[in-house]
């Protein structure tokens, strides 16, 4: 997934109606935070408080990767997180 977006970040983040579109969406979405992460998490904070169904957490002492460096708890808090916006 993280692939994917990065290999067209270029187009989707130029797109002049992106905050709009963000903003108008009736999508719940939660953002999650590698507690751990030297990048600050206050851009994907914003992104929640802009999203009507917007919800921020963080994973406490995990690095940015944790998807490769802990998978067990990169799936269960995907699985937790899909749970919560049902």
């Amino acid at each position: 997934m993280h692939a994917a977006l990065w290999g067209s970040f270029k187009d989707w983040i130029h797109e002049p109606m992106l905050w709009r579109t963000l903003a108008d969406s009736t999508v719940p979405m939660r953002f999650i935070a590698a507690g751990g992460d030297i990048r600050p998490n206050w851009p994907l904070q914003q992104l929640a408080l802009l999203v009507p169904g917007g919800a921020f957490d963080v994973v406490a002492d995990v690095p940015h990767d944790f998807w490769a460096t802990d998978p067990e708890l990169w799936r269960a808090t995907c699985s937790t997180a899909c749970e919560l916006l049902r």
